[in-house]
């Protein structure tokens, strides 16, 4: 669909020294619209998203909530034909699932794994790539999923952090994967106890987050037995639980 951002006019103004100037060129901001989840004629969930990737999204959802376990409990997954805009336009922001399977549980993670700090170090320069489609904003959320050595496997960007989450959990469950166990998960956002109970019960054995993370955050990931990385960047983090190999 490729509406990621949208235009309005803007008055900016900017002050050198004791001068102050006017531009009211257009301004670009990222394009944040709903995205209803149904199932059985019935709304799920209602979320606000960065339009693309949006059966991703779902299925991120779906399986990071319990409500799935796999791919083959999606029978179908489709925008409704129904849902439309003021000019009469499919406005792609309702998805209807049919689900084969009554929910179960989410997979838990396995233990977790001593990381390497080279493969730690790689995570800020491969989110930064994420991020270039929206190179005209200040900041959106990127996640990715990296294996053990750091690299990339599955990588999104999205206005709101969790949705960023799981469109790269959906991701993997389209791909049949399944594997998270044998990934962690990086993301730019800052990290509080909701995101680590997420990711941990999406299968992940780890997450890591070039910003702060949260004491409820730190205790959870520390009762769970989940590694939790913060402030990382090319040159330093910090291990707030579990640990990284010297």
């Amino acid at each position: 669909m490729g509406r990621i951002t949208r235009s309005f006019a803007v008055t900016t103004h900017s002050r050198n020294d004791d001068t102050i100037t006017t531009d009211t060129r257009a301004g670009f901001v990222v394009v944040e619209e709903p995205l209803e989840i149904h199932a059985g004629g019935q709304q799920l969930v209602r979320l606000m998203r960065s339009p693309g990737n949006d059966l991703e999204l779902v299925h991120g959802w779906l399986f990071s909530r319990g409500l799935i376990t796999a791919q083959q409990q999606v029978s179908s997954a489709r925008y409704c034909a129904g849902a439309t805009g003021p000019n009469g336009e499919n406005s792609y922001n309702v998805v209807e699932v049919d689900l084969v399977a009554a929910p179960e549980e989410a997979v838990s993670s396995a233990a977790p794994v001593e990381l390497s700090p080279h493969a730690i170090y790689r995570v800020p320069g491969q989110l930064a790539e994420l991020a270039k489609p929206f190179r005209r904003l200040s900041h959106v959320h990127t996640a990715g999923a990296f294996d053990h050595e750091g690299g990339l496997q599955e990588g999104f960007a999205d206005i709101n952090a969790t949705n960023a989450v799981d469109k790269v959990v959906g991701s993997l469950v389209l791909e049949g994967n399944g594997h998270m166990a044998e990934l962690f998960l990086g993301t730019t956002a800052d990290v509080d106890q909701s995101l680590v109970h997420l990711v941990r019960n999406a299968g992940f054995t780890g997450l890591i987050t070039l910003g702060e993370v949260s004491s409820a955050a730190v205790e959870t990931a520390r009762e769970s037995d989940f590694t939790l990385v913060g402030k990382c960047s090319p040159e330093r983090f910090s291990v707030y639980a579990g640990s990284a190999r010297r």
